[in-house]
């Protein structure tokens, strides 16, 4: 696999993990913003930290095969600020 189809490979899954888990909870509200409140939030934010650490834990198995094939530096430092954020 090339550079360019790792970076594609996990930028890509990246931003589908965190947009699935959104799509499906915004569905459950029926997109009402009179609904959300600090508890109805609660799961989705459950939903991306099990998304992040089962990302963590792919990545890891891509890096452990292509150990050249990606800056994965900047993916870590960037999923780090989401956690933060």
């Amino acid at each position: 696999m090339t550079k360019r189809g790792i970076s594609n490979l996990i930028w890509g899954s990246t931003v589908l993990v965190y947009l699935l888990p959104l799509i499906q909870w915004g569905s459950d509200l029926e997109w009402e913003a009179d609904e959300i409140n600090l508890l109805a939030i609660f799961p989705l934010l459950g939903l991306w930290a099990f998304a992040q650490m089962w990302l963590h834990y792919a990545i890891g198995m891509v890096k452990r095969h292509h150990p050249d094939g990606f800056e994965y530096k900047p993916w870590y430092r960037t999923t780090a600020n989401i956690v933060l954020v």
